[in-house]
């Protein structure tokens, strides 16, 4: 599952894997990976470099938009 579709598409855009973008954010490959499921959350910092390492002129509410989860909501 994808939880930041349209993050990972810009990565595939920009030719940019895992790895890499785990070495410009200075973090743990593991722990990229983690942030990309949701398990953990982006700081704003990171979520900013991520937008200037990709260079995308998507904004971060879009760059970041979670993949809507197909349970019903809880009432």
């Amino acid at each position: 599952m994808h939880n930041y579709p349209l993050l990972e598409a810009q990565m595939l855009l920009s030719s940019c894997d895992r790895k890499s973008l785990a070495e410009a954010l200075h973090v743990h490959y593991n722990t990229l990976c983690r942030k990309l499921r949701g398990e953990m959350p982006f700081t704003l910092d990171e979520a900013l470099l991520i937008k200037a390492f990709l260079q995308t002129d998507l904004p971060l509410e879009e760059l970041f938009e979670r993949h809507a989860s197909k349970d019903p909501p809880i009432p």
